[in-house]
Formats: structure tokens, sequence, C-alpha cells
């Protein structure tokens, strides 16, 4: 029997996993905390931090895995590309991922907007000033959107300060990055790469909260642009990989589209999270990516044919921060034709944190339609059915 690892047993990899196990393979799961979910679903379980290559690289050889897959975070990445090229498995190589997971390195594989590496409370406010615009300030190393501050415009030294420490607190280098804040609405580019070849497969549009955290509120599929604004975006993603010399493997590009072009604000050598793999491209494309990313990781060609084109949207549940007192609604959208899925992360009595990135999200609904307008819609609606009441935190 095929052996798949798995790098994450978290609640994001729970889809991945049933997929594997669906499709027969052995699954061993690897995660450094004991009460992953996943965890309980695998054949083989350990608990181990994955940015331990070596301790990761002798479970692979234990297990003689055939491939090692994730999906939706970057911390996993340097070690899956190090088992694949310490076990000569296929795989992306470990420069190509040293450059989307360090955002520094990237910026200056694929060039762009102007950015500055930052260490040192006195280079953020140099480069502050040196860019006499609005800034985004974030972990040169980090993943889920953590430690980023936005200022649209021009603002107070002692905030970039604040801001710097709390990007630099949270970079697993201890580094950061200034770059010049670009202008427009933000969507994510979809990808498979095997053999040297890019296919796009979906192209997500975006909801934020803006300004300074800009959190993802909602992804949609398809994108509501112009075929010319579609082509464009999908040019810049695979310009973007082939510098950056991603191959055989999922990417996950996000761009925003300005008045000028598209510019790229990351791009991933992994499947997109947030849903937006797992859900939201299967059933707006009937492509199952995660099963495509699995065929990669075991030197197959993946099966990359669209069966239909209908809509698919996520929404996720952002109230104001405080104590939960009581939950409404969450049953009734379960029933609702239109909802795909929908949960709740938080009960009566627990703390929900100010929004400041995707780990502050306390649920979510999916929904499919005919098209993405539609799918929009449903989600929106459902989402607001879900009431949490809240005791505002006494700050």
């Amino acid at each position: 029997m095929t052996t798949l690892m798995i790098l994450g047993a978290r609640m994001a990899q729970l889809p991945l996993i049933r997929t594997a196990l669906e499709d027969g393979f052995t699954v061993v799961s690897v995660d450094p905390d004991p009460q992953s979910p996943g965890h309980t679903l695998a054949h083989a379980a350990h608990t181990c931090d994955l940015a331990d290559a070596d301790a990761c690289i002798e479970l692979a050889k234990q297990h003689r895995i055939s491939g090692v897959v994730t999906l939706g975070a970057d911390y996993p990445m340097s070690v899956l590309a190090q088992i694949c090229d310490g076990l000569g498995l296929p795989g992306p190589q470990p420069d190509s991922v040293y450059c989307t997971i360090d955002k520094a390195a990237m910026r200056r594989a694929i060039g762009g907007h102007l950015h500055y590496e930052i260490s040192t409370t006195a280079d953020a406010i140099r480069a502050f000033r040196e860019i006499e615009a609005g800034v985004v300030i974030k972990p040169s190393v980090s993943s889920g959107g953590r430690g980023i501050t936005i200022f649209p415009n021009q603002t107070a030294g002692d905030l970039v300060q604040r801001a710097f420490a709390r990007a630099a607190g949270l970079s697993r280098n201890g580094r950061a990055i200034l770059e010049a804040y670009i202008e427009g609405p933000e969507f994510s580019v979809e990808t498979i790469t095997a053999g040297g070849e890019t296919t796009v497969l979906a192209v997500t549009e975006k909801e934020t909260s803006g300004p300074p955290y800009c959190v993802e509120l909602a992804h949609c599929q398809p994108s509501k642009i112009s075929p010319a604004d579609y082509s464009a975006l999908a040019d810049e993603a695979v310009r973007g990989l082939r510098l950056l010399g991603v191959d055989d493997a999922p990417g996950h590009t996000e761009i925003r589209l300005t008045a000028s072009g598209p510019m790229i604000i990351e791009a991933a050598a992994r499947m997109g999270g947030g849903f937006i793999a797992s859900h939201l491209t299967p059933l707006s494309t009937g492509i199952d990516m995660m099963r495509a990313a699995i065929a990669i990781a075991l030197g197959q060609v993946p099966d990359l044919r669209p069966r239909f084109a209908r809509g698919a949207a996520s929404r996720f549940i952002c109230p104001p921060a405080g104590y939960v007192r009581n939950a409404t609604g969450l049953e009734k959208v379960l029933t609702d034709p239109d909802c795909i899925e929908a949960d709740l992360y938080v009960t009566k009595g627990d703390q929900i944190r100010p929004l400041r990135d995707a780990t502050d999200r306390v649920g979510h609904v999916i929904t499919s339609g005919p098209t993405g307008s539609a799918a929009e819609k449903a989600a929106r609606r459902l989402a607001n059915e879900i009431q949490l009441e809240v005791t505002p935190m006494i700050v």
C-alpha cells in the first residue's frame, strides 16, 4: 500500500487527510500538537516540530513514504522540500521554497514595488521616511497573515515602531519587510505546476477587513472580472512562479489588481488555505486540487480537466471582540440547500480576540450556486443568520 506523509494534522489539514484515506493511502500525520484531530484519523501519528527537518526526514525513511504533502500553510514547506530533496521524491526544491517563504527573498526574485528588509526600529523609521507614501509592514518569515500592518497613508512614526515590533516578534527569523502599499482589489490565483508547465485552475476574488490588518473575510470563485483582467492576473501568477523556480507543486499567488496592472503581493508553492483549495476550487470547476497535489507528490500526472463552471463562496464569522454569551442560527444554516458547510469554532464563555489575522476568525460558511455572484449572495445571507451575542472586552 502506498504511504503518504501529511505535514500538519490540525483542522485545516482534515480535508487532505480524509481525501488520502478515501483513496486508500496509508497516511502518516506529523504535527507538533498531540491533540491535533488529524492524528486520530491517520494510520500513524507523530508529534514532531514541523521545522525539525532531520526528525521529519527520519520519520519519512522509517515509514518508507512515497510522497509528502501539506495544505494551506507555509510553515511546513521548508521541511517538505527537504524531505523531497533528501529522499529523491517529487516535489518543490528547497531553493524555490525558500524564495516563497522568506518574503525578502521573494521580493528580490520577482521584483515589483519598493521594499526594504528591516531588522531594527531605526531601519523601520528610515525606510518609512524614504518611501514617503503608504506602507505595509510584515514579518519576513511567517504565515496566516500574522503580524501584518498596513498604513495606506503616511502615519506617525510611533505607530510604525509598534508595527515593526509586532512583525519582527512574529517572524521566524526576527526580521521584517517594509514595502510600498499598493491600491487595488485583492485576488489569488490557484495553480498546479508539473513538469515545468503551470496550469491556472481558478482566480479567487477576496473581501478583506481593510487597513490596517486586511484580514480575509470572504472568498468567491469565479471572480467577477473581465476576461482581460483574468488573463492579466493569470499571466502574472505564472510569471511569478517561474521566477521563483516553483515546479512540481500547487501554487497560491496573491495579487492586487492596480490601476497600472496586476502586482504580486506574495506567492506560495502550496495550496491556498481558507477553504480555497479544499472546497471552492472543486465546487466551482470540478477539479480536485487536493488529489492533484497528491498525484504530483507521487510522481503521477494530475487530472486538471474542468468538469463544469459553477460558483462557490466562503464567508467567515468575525464578530466584535469579547466573550460569547450565546450563539444561534448554525443549526438553521446547516439545513439550508445553499449550504455546503458551516461551523463555529467558539461556544458560550469563549473569548473572541480583536480581528488581527486569520486565527481570530471564529466560524465560516461555504456555499455553492450557479454563478459566483449567486454563491456569494448565499454565503452573505447564511453568515448573517449565525448570530453571536458578545459581552465586550474591558480594555
